[in-house]
């Protein structure tokens, strides 16, 4: 048997750690009726603005485990000019690491796809309907997520204006 065994140092170390921290108030939030807001760098859940997005599936492109499906078609303008069309846009929480690896490589910044609603209650009685999104409830979160900003929509931006930028 070693000295320090009999001496008992590691037990009155973790009795000098309790006691410290014994006299400290507490602090307990009930939670539905008081909730605490997220830290500003939380990042929450995913909100897609379809209004900016390209339907250039490199957001799915990027996804390490591939959990988001994008389908698109093309259109013809009246002018002439072709367009893609977005017609599925899913991501599949069960897998999501949330690495943020789709947002950062999204043509259109985080105004496009972004994971900062701080929403962080998921709970639901079916497990499916919180945790594999599709198209209309991510745009759902958009929606929600600029009410509680108390800011309109970003509307997408005229391509005169991105080429002005350009030359700029």
């Amino acid at each position: 048997m070693k000295f320090k065994d009999l001496l008992l140092i590691d037990f009155l170390t973790g009795l000098a750690v309790s006691g410290k921290h014994f006299p400290k108030k507490k602090f307990t939030v009930q939670y539905p009726e008081k909730r605490l807001a997220p830290s500003p760098r939380f990042r929450g859940m995913f909100r897609l603005d379809i209004t900016n997005c390209l339907g250039c599936s490199m957001c799915a492109n990027s996804c390490p485990i591939k959990i988001i499906h994008m389908e698109t078609h093309d259109e013809t303008t009246p002018d002439g000019k072709r367009k893609r069309i977005l017609d599925r846009f899913d991501i599949d929480l069960k897998r999501c690491m949330f690495c943020g690896l789709c947002v950062e490589k999204c043509p259109q910044g985080h105004t496009m796809l972004a994971m900062d609603t701080g929403e962080y209650e998921l709970a639901a009685y079916e497990r499916n309907m919180t945790l594999y999104l599709r198209k209309d409830q991510l745009l759902k979160n958009a929606v929600e997520f600029w009410k509680k900003r108390g800011e309109p929509m970003p509307q997408p931006k005229p391509k005169e204006a991105a080429k002005e930028k350009a030359d700029a």
